[in-house]
């Protein structure tokens, strides 16, 4: 193993490898003679990697001490026994014209998670990263709903929602269910197969905790009801909707989405003509900062909005996506 190749394998683990944990132990690698591990409890990173010296039973060293030994040494590298004979908790790890002395753990004594096991066929991953990509955004890591923090793709639509918005992609990528806050992990792992639980790509074996309940029935909400308009977004328009909000620089306004005569958002103390082609009369208070991340998402694009079938939702649909957001027509 040579340190370029080491550095690139402990950059991928950085990914999985958690900044914040009341476990000091997470914050390690399981270095194996064929493979380093990491794990944040929800993910876990296995890549092939045989960098000799070490130990049968493997040894841990934290991650970002041993990324910096890494980025220190080059050539071809290896473990080797501290040159100190009182450092037995050490190891030296040599290149070419370098060694770094780092601190090990021993495993034995340790409670590193244990692996667990693949569930399901292997498929391929074909457009998987791509659909994914695209919607995750649109989940929230950070909801109290466990189910919040994962993007479902099912009969070829991905989705990712956070309960008052989200975001659908058509897609060729099979039914999945994965967690959303990885998706540099994720493009950077490259999977070539996945399965239940897993993926697969020619850096290892990437598993992660699958939900463990229904994902929600948001197809409810997406059905198309009533036309309402359509209204062309541009750089111009886009930037003095982004004035409107900081006008009232909080993240929790409400704005109202009107139709009559063409589009306009209203606030208590604001109104911007935004427009567009209207076919109905229409009024919907929406919860500004969620319109805003859909209108950011959606960038300089044609957009028409519909009323959803049970009308609470209000879609917008482009030539790439069908976004929707929960009304609230609690203030009028």
């Amino acid at each position: 193993m040579n340190a370029t190749g080491l550095q690139k394998i402990l950059k991928l683990h950085k990914y999985v490898v958690p900044t914040k944990t009341p476990a000091p132990i997470l914050r390690h690698v399981l270095i194996l003679p064929d493979k380093i591990i990491s794990t944040d409890l929800a993910w876990r990173l296995e890549t092939p990697c045989i960098v000799p010296g070490v130990p049968k039973a493997g040894i841990l060293i934290e991650h970002a001490e041993f990324l910096r030994a890494a980025n220190f040494v080059e050539g071809e590298v290896h473990f080797g026994a501290p040159k100190e004979p009182s450092n037995s908790d050490h190891l030296d790890l040599y290149g070419d014209g370098a060694v770094v002395n780092v601190y090990r753990q021993n495993v034995q004594n340790s409670n590193f998670p244990n692996a667990p096991k693949a569930k399901g066929d292997l498929l391929p991953a074909n457009g998987l990263i791509e659909a994914f990509s695209a919607v995750a955004d649109f989940a929230d890591p950070t909801h109290d709903w466990e189910v919040m923090h994962h993007v479902e793709i099912k009969d070829g639509v991905a989705v990712g929602m956070n309960g008052s918005i989200f975001k659908t992609v058509k897609t060729n990528a099979p039914n999945v269910v994965i967690p959303a806050d990885k998706i540099q992990l994720l493009k950077a792992f490259e999977p070539s197969h996945f399965g239940e639980n897993c993926f697969v790509s020619p850096f290892g074996k990437l598993y992660f905790k699958p939900l463990d309940r229904e994902f929600p029935k948001w197809q409810v909400n997406a059905k198309k009801g009533e036309y309402l308009g359509k209204l062309v977004l541009d750089k111009k328009l886009i930037a003095r909707i982004e004035k409107l909000r900081m006008l009232l620089n909080d993240r929790f306004a409400r704005v109202k989405l009107v139709l009559d005569g063409g589009f306009k958002l209203e606030t208590e103390t604001a109104s911007l003509d935004l427009g567009g082609e209207v076919s109905v009369e229409f009024s919907a208070w929406q919860t500004f900062s969620l319109l805003q991340k859909i209108l950011d998402d959606i960038k300089a694009s044609e957009v028409k909005f519909y009323r959803s079938e049970k009308d609470i939702v209000t879609l917008l649909e482009t030539d790439d996506a069908l976004y929707g957001i929960a009304r609230r027509n609690d203030k009028d």
